[in-house]
């Protein structure tokens, strides 16, 4: 399980990406089953909350965040005060069995899936790749060192 910091500054958060989107991607490779990648406790609506997770698991479903099946996971407890939201169409990610990549609905467009913000105005957002790679960058600015989306 992932573990982070409190008041883990929201620039430290994005290397996370690499572990438990990169760690599904690698269950895929290695036992051969479909993984997916849960938003459990967030909307497609930005809210100050604490009490959310994103968890890596070979379950199609979760209802919590106290699952027990599971191979990553980031927890919201460890890291207070941000805005988040994630993408409307994208509560849960399932990673294909057969190729790594992350099922985008057919869209080879980038995803804006999780968005951050810590200080009003400054957000930043992690965009998922129809290839399965995660690159983050700054809503409407160059925030925290990452290049605006």
């Amino acid at each position: 399980m992932i573990k982070v910091a409190p008041n883990t500054h929201i620039a430290n958060l994005f290397p996370l990406k690499n572990v438990l989107f990169n760690g599904a991607q690698d269950l895929t490779d290695l036992v051969y089953l479909d993984a997916c990648i849960h938003t459990i406790g967030l909307t497609s609506t930005k809210t100050l909350t604490d009490n959310w997770c994103l968890i890596a698991t070979t379950d199609a479903t979760i209802a919590d965040c106290d699952h027990s099946n599971v191979l990553y996971k980031v927890d919201g407890s460890q890291m207070t005060g941000l805005n988040i939201q994630r993408h409307d169409s994208y509560a849960t990610i399932r990673i294909d069995k057969m190729n790594g990549q992350p099922d985008s609905n057919n869209s080879a467009l980038p995803i804006d899936w999780i968005t951050f913000e810590k200080e009003s105005g400054k957000a930043l957002t992690m965009q998922m790749s129809w290839m399965g790679r995660l690159y983050e960058c700054g809503v409407d600015g160059e925030w925290y060192g990452a290049e605006v989306c």
